[in-house]
């Protein structure tokens, strides 16, 4: 096996899975959590760490409050109506005035952005929710998930695709020298794939989601973002490590695909890897999200099952990594502490991203 043509040049890219937490002391900022947040976060991915290792920031989020979580910044800026109700995030008639307050936290976020990424030229990514976790997490006014509605879910990916538009035109006002990318986190999909998301009551679970289904889902999510300007190749698409979601989502036409190099079907070289091994092989990015404590072994792991499908080393050039803390299953439930990347786990990849750098150089 060999490389695709047009090999990426540099060796490898740090990106950020979404999030990050300051600590309190250093989140005290003249300007605000949010500047102190992004500034730290441009400090560290804000250009290349050294010759080869390229670096990737976000607009990372960091549990400040209750707008600053994945599935509020989700629907902040979906072309639809909500409010926070009871039983959860609610999408339908009437706009509530914590709807309104979390838009409103999206355009300071921004507001933020425009401030720490001053005359910053590169590339500058979002995170948000994808349609079958979006599905999964989001209710509807009769307090029934979103997932129940079958029509509602074939609608998401335009409303999604619409909301990531509306969210990148401003961001590329407040930073005009950013190159937004966006990563759609699907890692809570195997539950909804798998038929285990349970109804309101409690007492039965949702139909599961059938593997053309998910395709087509995750087709029309690439097909709603190029219609709006945002390449194939600037949208991530983070999945479960199962060969059939890593399939599903290959098969939708995505261009870039992040997995957790060490779970599920990924854990062993088998079908998972020989997809990604033969998607790589047609142009597809490979980003991998390794989980906070157990950089360095990802990224052996990564090179081990790389070797054994038949590849050199230096044909695992261009990869890009990202360090991760692992989150609630139900992104619908606020999430905790121990779910955002903190400064340490960040200290554990720039640590570790030397050393695979020597090991796929020529």
């Amino acid at each position: 096996m060999t490389v695709h043509e047009g090999a990426p040049s540099s060796l490898l890219t740090l990106f950020s899975d979404g999030t990050f937490a300051l600590s309190e002391a250093t989140s005290a900022s003249v300007a605000g959590p949010l500047f102190a947040r992004f500034e730290r976060m441009r400090s560290l991915l804000g250009s290349s760490l050294e010759e080869g290792i390229e670096a990737e920031p976000s607009l990372a989020l960091g549990g400040e409050g209750p707008f600053d979580h994945v599935l509020p910044a989700s629907l902040a800026m979906l072309p639809v109506s909500g409010d926070l109700a009871p039983y959860g995030w609610r999408i339908g008639p009437g706009e509530g005035t914590r709807w309104r307050a979390n838009r409103d936290a999206a355009y300071a976020r921004l507001d933020a952005a425009r401030l720490a990424f001053f005359e910053y030229e590169g590339p500058l990514s979002l995170v948000r929710l994808g349609p079958v976790s979006c599905a999964s997490s989001v209710f509807m006014a009769s307090g029934e998930l979103a997932l129940a509605d079958a029509g509602l879910v074939r609608e998401l990916p335009t409303l999604i695709a619409e909301g990531i538009d509306a969210e990148v035109s401003v961001l590329r006002e407040r930073v005009p020298g950013a190159r937004p990318r966006v990563m759609l986190d699907e890692r809570g999909a195997l539950r909804a794939v798998e038929g285990r998301v349970r109804t309101a009551s409690g007492y039965r679970f949702h139909r599961a989601i059938g593997r053309t289904a998910l395709t087509d889902l995750f087709s029309a999510c690439v097909t709603g973002a190029a219609e709006r300007g945002i390449a194939t190749e600037e949208l991530t698409l983070a999945v479960d490590a199962r060969v059939g979601i890593v399939r599903a989502a290959l098969d939708a036409g995505v261009r870039s695909v992040a997995v957790d190099p060490l779970s599920r079907d990924l854990a062993a070289v088998g079908g998972a890897w020989e997809a990604l091994a033969e998607a790589r092989e047609t142009g597809v990015e490979l980003r991998f999200l390794t989980t906070a404590g157990a950089v360095e072994a990802s990224m052996r792991h990564v090179l081990a099952a790389w070797h054994e499908l038949g590849y050199a080393p230096q044909e695992a050039r261009g990869f890009a990594f990202a360090v991760t803390r692992r989150r609630a299953a139900d992104p619908a439930r606020e999430q905790g502490a121990s779910a955002f990347v903190r400064s340490c786990d960040m200290d554990e990849i720039m640590h570790a991203a030397p050393a695979f750098a020597e090991r796929v150089s020529d």
